[in-house]
């Protein structure tokens, strides 16, 4: 990151702290940009110093000239004649900084006093801590318009395909199409209903992002709702010991059994898919295991990420299930299956 600014001061007399560096840490302790960060060091030396200017150079070149607190163009005549001064009486010494192109000294004409070197360090220290909070305030930022994005569309999208999904629902009702036009509109609605489901998947993973999700608890038997889930797919669900029941949002939990044992089956490759709930001292803990393949290296690494190339079936579902677990106080985890597969762990606490 490049510094956008620097700092010259003229020395206010009666002003010598003998303590240069801790006037740079005291001046640069809460600011949250780099040309904040750098004025506000450039003035503590100047104070700390005693020197007629105080100047932060970077590659090669002053970028912003104070003088009696007034800001001058960076190269100006005035900025010029600002850093000109007594070569006997000036002193350049290395910033070490990692968060920007190019050389970075510290300049300092005049009456010098204190730790020169130790000012440089702790400069250096603040204009990279500076720069980390800038880039953290950065995605911060753009995960919010994510967000935002990702809800707008989705709502933009969802209606025109309400229509659309009842239109071609009304079509195959009637009775009246042909064989041909008929397995037409019923294409079409398979996938019009694919689109549906991926446009929800978008809205849910923004009121994730945005930690908007409802909570709406209530008594929930777990093992009840896990063969509810999985007794469609022909699944076994097994449990070990009195399994308590939890109070928990049922929907949330439904849905992310929903996206987990989908996940499974379409990825077992044919093996057997096993779910399993026993208790827990605090909770109860679900397992949903496959025998197949298992997650590619690069998608074990982070499986809950949610940027995973959709082709692979295991984009915006895990991120769901992952975001809809810590939203009604649980955890999801993944490991290998002993013997080759993936397992994910769902643990519920006993109440919300």
């Amino acid at each position: 990151m490049s510094l956008t600014a620097a700092g010259v001061y003229r020395h206010a007399s009666g002003h010598h702290p003998a303590n240069v560096v801790a006037a740079v840490a005291a001046a640069t302790r809460h600011h949250t940009d780099t040309k904040a960060s750098a004025s506000a060091a450039a003035g503590a030396i100047a104070a700390a110093t005693g020197a007629a200017v105080v100047a932060l150079i970077v590659d090669r070149g002053p970028l912003v000239v104070r003088c009696d607190g007034h800001d001058l163009r960076p190269l100006s005549p005035e900025a010029s004649a600002a850093l000109q001064g007594d070569p006997a009486r000036t002193r350049v010494v290395d910033v070490p900084v990692t968060s920007m192109r190019g050389p970075v000294s510290l300049m300092v004409v005049g009456p010098l006093e204190g730790d020169l070197h130790g000012a440089a360090e702790t400069l250096g220290l603040a204009l990279d801590l500076a720069a980390t909070r800038q880039e953290a305030a950065r995605a911060e930022r753009l995960a919010a318009l994510k967000s935002d994005f990702a809800a707008v569309v989705g709502h933009e999208i969802r209606s025109p395909l309400a229509s659309i999904i009842g239109a071609l629902q009304t079509v195959e009702k009637l009775g009246t199409a042909d064989q041909k036009t008929l397995e037409l509109v019923r294409g079409a609605s398979a996938r019009a209903d694919r689109l549906r489901t991926l446009v929800e998947d978008l809205l849910m993973t923004a009121r994730i992002d945005g930690r908007g999700v409802p909570v709406r608890p209530r008594l929930l038997c777990v093992v009840d709702m896990s063969r509810e889930v999985a007794g469609p797919a022909g699944i076994p669900v097994t449990s070990t010991g009195r399994v308590p029941s939890v109070k928990t949002d049922g929907d949330h939990v439904r849905r992310i059994l929903t996206n987990l044992i989908e996940n499974a089956a379409t990825h077992a490759a044919g093996s057997p898919v096993e779910v399993s709930v026993r208790e827990l001292d605090d909770g109860v803990e679900i397992t949903i295991a496959d025998h197949g393949p298992g997650l590619p290296p690069e998608v074990a690494s982070d499986p809950f990420s949610g940027s995973h190339d959709s082709s692979t079936g295991l984009g915006l579902g895990l991120k769901i299930a992952a975001g809809l677990a810590e939203a009604v106080g649980g955890t999801l985890g993944h490991r290998p299956t002993r013997g080759g597969g993936a397992s994910f762990l769902l643990t519920l606490p006993l109440e919300i």
